[in-house]
């Protein structure tokens, strides 16, 4: 959802290179409210057989951008494809046709069109950020990480590329490159909750503990609904021997996160060292049952004298 949403915002943020604004079929002319009306604009100026090819293109495109909005994506889909055809060099066109394959997860797509809209715009700090994501998710860190660098190199003021980066920094194991990162992001947006839960993350993975909690606590106070700030500052509490406050945070962690296996085996370990180990049994057994190939909770339950 992150991503989408990101995307949304920077899908909106273009105006087609070379396009005439039209009136009445432009996002910026009217509400939020709107949305609807703008697009029975757009669709009637589609119609009306009056548009230049380039102003036509810029109507589907402005039209495929509102239905994304909606998240009608067949429909987004098409007015993409018909200003591409239009206009092969509507750069916002490829973009958007992008966002529409990685909101509906056909990856490979995506990045194709994010690499054309690179290929028309060079430089396009927006494509080169959601490529890079596509890239993160299918597991090619390395050039993930390029296209990250390049999205800085073009916009210094892309926090959420120093974030993107610094996960993926984190996950090969380069972790004081991600700290730095984190630092930047949460120097440029003080308040992204996630850029303190990330580097809380990493400062734990370095064995930081009050870091760590500085950092966790940070982002639940920006956000008092953030699960994984719960179960990470738990942890870290946990690894202090401060189980007493580690509980709570464990408890508050399974229950922003009823269905997350992890969050019962955070609060089963903690019960286990707290003495308790009939409440910690029923823990491990329902970490179990969320996440069956975990082994953990099999040894756990064998070590306690308690049936899986």
């Amino acid at each position: 959802m992150r991503r989408i949403l990101i995307s949304l915002v920077l899908a909106l943020g273009a105006t087609p290179a070379g396009a005439q604004t039209q009136q009445g079929c432009d996002w910026r002319d009217s509400p939020e409210s709107s949305v609807t009306q703008i697009v029975a604009n757009c669709s009637e100026r589609i119609e009306s057989g009056h548009e230049s090819n380039e102003a036509l293109a810029a109507d589907f495109d402005t039209r495929g951008t509102l239905y994304f909005r909606q998240r009608l994506y067949d429909q987004a889909l098409a007015d993409f494809t018909r200003a591409i055809a239009l206009s092969p060099n509507l750069a916002h066109a490829f973009y958007g046709r992008g966002l529409v394959h990685e909101s509906t997860g056909l990856a490979d797509q995506a990045i194709a069109d994010y690499t054309q809209a690179i290929a028309v715009r060079p430089g396009y700090a927006g494509a080169l950020l959601n490529r890079g994501v596509m890239r993160e998710r299918m597991g090619d860190r390395d050039q993930a990480i390029t296209d990250y660098s390049q999205a800085i190199t073009s916009d210094p003021h892309l926090m959420l590329a120093y974030l993107d980066r610094g996960n993926v920094y984190d996950a090969k194991g380069l972790l004081d490159q991600a700290i730095a990162d984190y630092n930047v992001a949460i120097a440029g947006d003080a308040y992204n909750p996630r850029a303190y839960l990330y580097r809380g993350n990493t400062y734990y993975r370095k064995g930081l503990w009050d870091r760590a909690i500085a950092d966790y606590s940070q982002a639940l106070a920006l956000r008092g609904d953030l699960a994984d700030a719960y179960g990470g500052r738990a942890w870290a509490l946990h690894k202090k021997g401060d189980d007493t406050h580690a509980l709570a945070d464990a408890q508050r962690d399974v229950a922003l996160a009823p269905q997350d296996g992890n969050a019962f085996e955070t609060l089963a370990e903690i019960l286990e060292r707290l003495g308790r180990p009939d409440e910690a049994a029923a823990a491990y057994r329902t970490s179990l049952a969320l996440n069956p190939s975990y082994p953990a909770a099999k040894d756990a339950l064998t070590r306690l004298g308690a049936k899986p």
